[in-house]
């Protein structure tokens, strides 16, 4: 059975005399535009350290494009998909996962809120983006080796092997959407080459200056990301839309769990006991400066115990006699018994050493110092 796409009327398109864009919104999205090249059968690469396979597993891609001439009926202009969404928001901000090849894959989780019409607006438009590709993937179903795909409907699209990038949270036993749950979408992040010739998806604010990937880690963030829709691939009996964020502008970021939803209740207490927040305010102060004081006493230096006579070193062959400081130590013969004390006198000079007295010429006084 034939499927028809349907149509998504764009509500503007580029002048004959102004220049052609280079990327389509949510909003000017056109499902007839969509269009592939043939499909390519590719290898899957094998580890570095593993056996050669005798059966090489193989897979298929359909690449995408996009037709962004002024009418349909003037020249195709063909080019990459990028496909520039409303504002999202991001509960974690960028998250980072172990791939299947043990390479690090980065991606954003969005929640949209359904009672936001540009949220809405935006989850139809994928939902188009998605039919258009099932459309193409049922024309390659044999090349792709895909026989049993089925285009009819969403639920036949989905059943039979074509993800939606949006997802649905469905109940386990009935498989019914999940109601009062938030639909969600995985926008994955590229990341390619090493320090200093890294590419990545850029994140800029309003000024367009880039913003590190590190502070974008463990937020909430709001941003407007600019995607690529790359690619349709099949492998495994199964088929999915590839697609990489290439730009986005962040529009709001704090980090997680900073900001209370008790905003209500905060005003309502404020109006009625007007003291409670200097009160409050002033416990918090006294409880601040007690943990300071704790923490400054726990980091004072410990007085070192008192070493035994047997830990204590020794120097350029000086034993330690274990006395108090003060006492000469003895000093180790270097050979031979030690000498008495009467030994060491009876070797003494006979006579005392005469020392002139400085500044005196000997013999000018007939004078001299000795010591008896």
């Amino acid at each position: 059975m034939e499927t028809h796409l349907p149509q998504i009327e764009p509500t503007q398109s580029a002048e004959p005399n102004q220049p052609i864009p280079t990327y389509t919104t949510y909003v000017d999205c056109t499902v007839s535009r969509l269009t592939c090249t043939s499909a390519e059968q590719k290898t899957v690469p094998t580890a570095p350290n593993a056996p050669p396979s005798t059966t090489p597993q193989t897979y298929y891609i359909i690449p995408l494009m996009y037709n962004f001439a002024s009418t349909l009926e003037a020249d195709r202009k063909l080019n990459d998909f990028l496909y520039e969404g409303c504002e999202m928001d991001s509960p974690y901000g960028i998250q980072t996962n172990e791939g299947q090849s043990g390479r690090k894959e980065y991606s954003v989780m969005c929640k949209f809120d359904l009672s936001d019409a540009e949220n809405v607006r935006f989850i139809e438009s994928t939902n188009e983006i998605h039919r258009g590709c099932a459309f193409i993937l049922h024309s390659m179903k044999g090349v792709v080796k895909l026989p049993h795909f089925n285009a009819s409907t969403p639920e036949m699209i989905e059943a039979t092997g074509l993800k939606n990038p949006i997802f649905r949270p469905r109940d386990p036993t009935t498989s019914e959407i999940v109601q009062g749950r938030a639909p969600s979408m995985y926008l994955k992040l590229f990341s390619r080459g090493k320090p200093p010739m890294v590419e990545q998806t850029l994140f800029t604010g309003l000024d367009g200056k880039p913003i590190p990937w590190a502070l974008l880690q463990g937020v909430e963030m709001k941003f407007i990301p600019l995607i690529l829709v790359k690619r349709i691939y099949i492998g495994g009996g199964k088929a999915s839309i590839q697609m990489e964020v290439q730009s986005a502008i962040v529009t709001f970021i704090r980090a997680r769990n900073t900001s209370t939803r008790q905003t209500t209740t905060i005003q309502r207490l404020q109006q009625a006991r007007p003291a409670l927040q200097d009160t409050v305010s002033a416990q918090l102060a006294k409880l601040t400066l007690d943990r300071q004081e704790q923490m400054l006493g726990s980091m004072q230096p410990q007085q070192p115990a008192q070493s035994s006579s047997e830990s204590q070193p020794t120097y350029a062959g000086i034993t330690s006699t274990g006395q108090h400081p003060g006492t000469l130590p003895s000093i180790p013969p270097l050979g031979g018994p030690q000498p008495s004390m009467q030994e060491l006198t009876s070797s003494a000079p006979t006579r005392s050493p005469v020392i002139p007295m400085a500044g005196v010429p000997q013999g000018q006084f007939g004078a001299t110092l000795s010591f008896s």
